[in-house]
């Protein structure tokens, strides 16, 4: 192969590559990338491709074609610009003496009547890579085929239906065997409600019952009673008549002094006992909203929860008795009761059983 015919094929698969592609002295090749087109009057459909063009004026190196024969011709830079420059020489002179000359697989040069360099490309060859493998498609028109319906005449004889009666079977077992499922799950559950105790929520359930607890003592493990030699014992109840007894150290019982006095007919009075010292009350304004943390009626008691309130940073303090004689453990006193609401959030987690009193 000769240098001609490797710089002809190099400029063939460097415009695969190239949109843009520079022969020095000669010309430069331009390729547009073009969409998909119907032609021949709508009858072939050509896939995209790349138009090329020749522009003779640009004439200025742009290395890609030395570059290409320094690998193909194993030569140096300046050799591979000699034949370039060689080539053209040669192209020239071919369209001055025969005025037409042929790039393969690229298309044709030609002289027009002016002196002028023409190109006319190959329509076969097709330099967009994305498109490779696609060729133009011709459409055929489908054409219906229209099948006459033939009528045909056939004799008809109209027998007698024999009409007979329509025996309908109804499936019992879809029926029975739930409704027998049915009757043993009640029978197993009201033999389980007759033979055992159901109480709190399960009750309820059951039962349709809706009860609801009034009251859920607090117990202190470090509370302890006034002890009470008489033989008449007295019990010291809370403002919901509830009566608390320390038996151990780990054992607290609460008696319902309203319920003992309906059922049992127990004389129980409610005495107002004598401290050992006098309690310090904190100076409250009556008309202020106060957030009550227990009710006593031994002031050591009162004493003991407020020092371990406090041991939690929790202000407690003693704010005075109610009617019931019980001394009243308290947060403090509130202007408004939007400031005794925000308070009580924020103690509530640990005084879940903190209530707030209106002023007197």
């Amino acid at each position: 192969m000769n240098v001609q015919h490797t710089i002809i094929k190099s400029i063939t698969e460097q415009l695969y590559v190239h949109n843009y592609l520079v022969v020095p002295n000669f010309g430069g090749f331009v390729l547009k990338t073009q969409s998909a087109q119907l032609n021949f009057n709508g009858v072939v459909i050509i896939p995209p491709s790349k138009t090329i063009s020749f522009n003779a004026q640009l004439k200025q190196n742009d290395g890609v074609l030395a570059i290409c024969l320094q690998s193909k011709l194993n030569c140096t830079a300046n050799e591979a610009l000699n034949y370039l420059n060689d080539f053209a020489t040669y192209c020239t002179s071919i369209l001055n003496t025969s005025k037409r000359i042929t790039f393969e697989n690229i298309g044709f040069f030609y002289i027009d009547f002016e002196n002028n360099i023409c190109f006319e490309p190959q329509t076969n060859t097709n330099f967009l890579t994305s498109s490779f493998g696609l060729t133009p498609l011709t459409l055929k028109k489908i054409e219906v085929e229209t099948i006459k319906k033939q009528t045909l005449f056939v004799d008809k004889t109209h027998q007698k239906a024999i009409q007979q009666p329509i025996i309908t079977t109804k499936n019992y077992k879809k029926v029975i065997i739930p409704t027998l499922i049915a009757i043993t799950m009640a029978s197993l559950l009201a033999l389980f409600i007759s033979n055992n105790k159901i109480t709190g929520s399960l009750k309820a359930t059951i039962l349709g019952t809706n009860t609801k607890i009034n009251y859920k003592p607090l117990t202190y493990l470090e509370l302890k009673l006034q002890t009470n030699n008489n033989l008449n014992t007295t019990y010291v109840a809370d403002a919901n008549g509830i009566a608390t007894l320390n038996l151990e150290e780990t054992k607290t019982i609460f008696v319902n002094t309203v319920a003992n006095l309906s059922t049992n007919n127990l004389a129980v009075t409610t005495k107002k006992t004598t401290a050992k010292h006098s309690p310090n009350f904190e100076t409250v304004a009556t008309n202020s909203y106060k957030i009550v943390l227990g009710c006593f009626g031994i002031v050591e008691n009162a004493e003991r929860m407020i020092s371990t309130l406090k041991n939690s940073n929790i202000n407690a303090n003693l704010s005075g008795k109610n009617n019931n004689g019980l001394f009243i453990v308290s947060n403090g006193s509130f202007a408004t009761k939007q400031a005794a609401l925000e308070q009580l959030a924020q103690i509530k987690g640990t005084c879940p059983n903190a209530w707030i009193k209106n002023p007197e």
